[in-house]
This record gives structure tokens, C-alpha cells and sequence, in this order.
């Protein structure tokens, strides 16, 4: 049985006051996950982690969900060097065609802000257009290994910004997968305006959180997101930054899809915000302890003593699964095939990571949790074949996705 209680409170930090987009202050619109550690924070052996109370809100006068109390950075950031993030970007040859359509003329320069811009930017060369992106030199410190907490923190303080006049400055501006952990997103999208030309477009890209509302998941908070756009509030956000956006382009994902606005700098910044349906969040926040009781009585039908049930993946959605729905005490262990991984343990757990060759040998497993994209399900339910073969139930941990623990039928 794991061991649920292996952190400790961190320093704490002034809470947000205010909304991160109109300023609004907050009523009651939240939902306490309580004190979690970071999903980053692996170890390679049994200690007290770090922990914070993580709440999520929603704006009562413009909609936006954001974290009320995030993290702060120095606890987000990774203490091993192997943590990196992957973002999508198939879609990425027609949001270049979408680019240079919107900017109409030749020739044009790109500027790509983040870790994730690498992609769109090939698209563009690939489309003739001059693209760069600037690298920050973070270097470890006391055990720490900079990544999107120090990314998000400098581009709010605008530490990319370009020179005064169009010298310099790029027609295109893009921030791929950074705006959602930023903790002051106004700062960071004045702070890429400032590197656009006048007529210049900034793209911005970020996840929507429509699907895992409107599913009732709780794998998708995170500590390292501070904000959680729909459409309605991405586009709030950039008018109130001074942005008018052009167009609104949607990607579809299984559980999540992605929203890419196309923005351009409007005559003077909006000073409203549309009026908030809060009807998507509201369910969230009122299913919250139903899901955590429908994932203790499915847990419970295979033994509930942690001794029969495996989670595999050690993503920051599986982790985030198991801690806020107070599930990791019902498992047995984690399965994770990444050799970075295997032998440390994740955080809220207190055995370590095997791979699934030792899973696949465990007899006393009764059920194993599928913590991974619906895309990569097929690949790893093949894998796990040998289990299923002896009747083991595989259950897949999102509430959105088709043989899902909270749906009660294995797949």
C-alpha cells in the first residue's frame, strides 16, 4: 500500500488576489485538490517532497480559469535534467499557410518565443520566410534545472523584448505552449507585441481546456498551468492586452484540442470582457468528489489494499490523477518504460518505477490504469496483451476516453 502522506508544506507565498485577466477579485468559484508536490519532482529514494495547496478558480466577471495560488517557480523547477515536455504538431503546415495567408505580402521575418517553436518555424523556412528564436542560457543551480517556470518568468518581465522603432523586430511573432504557464499572461503578451512589427501577426497557441471541463478529468490541472483557456477567454486575453484577433483556428485532439490565435495590435486595448458562462466549470467543480469516489470504488473491486492494481505511465497526467483524486494509496505501483524513470520513485508514491516487463510477470495484479495518450493506447495495450490473456482489466485513466475507469467497462 503507498504511502500518501510523503510531503511536506512548502514556504507559502501570497495568494492571487485578482484576475490574471480583467482584475476582478474572487468569490467562491473554486476547487480545492489540496497539498500536492510537483508531478516533476522524481527521486531516487524514499523522501518528504515538497507540497502546496493547489486551487483552481474561475473568474465570476470574465471567465478565466486559472490557479489562484500557484506553485511558485523555484518549487516547479525540475531537480533532474531530464525533464522536457512534448506539444503537438501535425497540424503545424496549415497554421503556417494560415500565417502567411493573414500577412499577405513578401518578404517576411518570424521570431519564435519558447521551447516548443522549433516546429512552426520549419514550416515557415519551408515557405521561404527568415525565422529565428532566441535561446536563454539557463544554467543549473543549487540542484534546480531551469525549463518553463524560467521561460514563462522571463518573457513577463520582458526580457526578449526588441528596440524601439521596426528595426529588429519580426512579422511574425509566435509563443507555442508558454502563455498557459504564465504568471502574469497580460505582461507576456505585451512583451511579444513589443517584438512585432506594427502590421506584424502574434500567433499564439495554446491547449483548450473545453474537453477535460465538459468530461469531468481531473489528470489535466497542473501545477505548471496557471491559466486554462477556452476560446472565449484566449480571445478576452488578447483584447485586453491590445490585440484584436483575426482569426480563431481549432485543432481537434482526442482529450484536448488545440486553439491558435492569429492576433494583430488593435487601435487601443479592450477594456471588457464578454460575460462569463461559468456552466462548464460549475460541473467541474461539483463532480470533483463524485470522481474521487467512483475511482475508490473501481480501485476497491480489484483488492483496494494496493496490492493489485498497476498505474502505467509516469506523465504528469497520471501523477496528477493519482494525487488529486487520493487514488495513489489504492495502487500498487507505477509502470513506466523510460530508463530515466524506472528505479525512481514518482512523486505521492513511495516504490519505485519498474518497467512493464516486471508487470507483465506480476501475478498478483488484477487491473492496470492506462495513463497514456489515447493515440499511444493501441501500441501499449499490444504490449500489455500477455496481461489481458490472464484477465487482466485495463482501464484507461481519462474520463473522456473509451474504456475509462470512471465508465466501469474495461476496454
Amino acid at each position: 500500500m503507498q504511502e500518501s502522506e510523503n510531503v511536506v508544506e512548502y514556504a507559502t507565498y501570497p495568494s492571487q488576489k485578482t484576475c490574471r485577466l480583467c482584475g476582478a477579485g474572487y468569490g467562491d468559484l473554486r476547487i480545492e485538490f489540496g497539498k500536492l508536490p510537483p508531478c516533476n519532482r522524481f527521486v531516487d529514494s524514499a523522501e518528504t517532497l515538497p507540497s502546496h495547496q493547489l486551487t483552481m478558480g474561475a473568474c465570476g466577471n470574465c471567465g478565466l480559469i486559472q490557479l489562484l495560488d500557484p506553485m511558485p517557480p523555484d518549487m516547479v523547477r525540475p531537480r533532474v535534467p531530464w525533464i522536457r515536455y512534448n506539444e503537438p504538431s501535425a497540424h503545424l503546415g496549415g497554421v503556417a499557410d494560415r500565417i502567411l495567408e493573414a500577412i499577405g505580402r513578401r518578404p517576411i521575418t518570424a521570431l519564435g518565443i519558447g521551447p516548443f517553436e522549433q516546429p512552426l518555424l520549419e514550416e515557415l523556412r519551408l515557405r521561404d520566410v527568415v525565422a529565428d528564436a532566441p535561446r536563454l542560457n539557463f544554467q543549473p543551480t543549487d540542484g534546480s534545472f531551469p525549463y518553463l517556470e524560467t521561460w514563462q518568468a522571463e518573457l513577463s518581465r520582458g526580457s526578449f523584448s526588441g528596440s524601439e522603432g521596426e528595426c529588429g523586430k519580426a512579422d511574425v511573432v509566435s509563443c507555442r505552449f508558454l502563455l498557459e504557464h504564465c504568471h502574469a499572461p497580460l505582461d507576456a503578451l505585451h512583451a511579444l507585441g513589443k517584438l512585432a512589427t506594427s502590421d506584424g501577426l502574434v500567433v499564439i497557441e495554446v491547449p483548450d481546456s473545453s474537453k477535460f471541463l465538459a468530461s469531468g478529468d481531473y489528470a489535466f490541472p497542473w501545477e505548471e498551468h496557471v491559466c486554462y483557456f477556452t476560446a472565449e477567454t484566449l480571445v478576452g486575453l488578447c483584447r485586453r492586452a491590445g490585440f484584436v484577433v483575426i482569426e480563431m483556428l481549432r485543432y481537434n485532439g482526442d482529450l484536448e484540442d488545440v486553439l491558435v490565435a492569429l492576433a494583430r495590435p488593435a487601435d487601443e486595448p479592450g477594456s471588457s470582457c464578454s460575460k462569463a458562462d461559468l456552466s462548464f466549470f460549475l460541473s467541474y467543480r461539483d463532480r470533483y468528489a463524485g470522481r474521487q469516489e467512483q475511482v475508490r470504488r473501481a480501485l476497491s473491486r480489484y483488492g483496494g489494499d494496493g496490492g493489485h492494481v498497476a498505474l502505467f505511465g509516469a506523465g504528469h497526467q497520471s501523477i496528477m490523477f493519482a494525487n488529486a483524486l487520493k487514488a495513489a494509496p489504492l495502487l500498487s505501483y507505477v509502470v513506466d518504460d523510460d530508463p530515466k524513470k524506472v528505479g525512481m520513485i514518482a512523486p505521492g508514491f513511495s516504490s519505485e518505477i519498474r518497467r512493464s516487463a516486471d508487470l507483465i510477470d506480476d501475478a498478483q495484479i488484477r487491473a492496470c490504469l492506462l495513463g497514456v495518450s489515447p493515440r499511444a493506447e493501441p501500441k501499449v495495450r499490444s504490449q500489455l496483451q500477455k496481461l489481458t490473456d490472464r484477465g487482466v482489466r485495463l482501464h484507461s485513466i481519462f474520463a473522456g476516453a473509451v474504456g475509462s475507469i470512471f465508465s466501469g467497462e474495461p476496454q
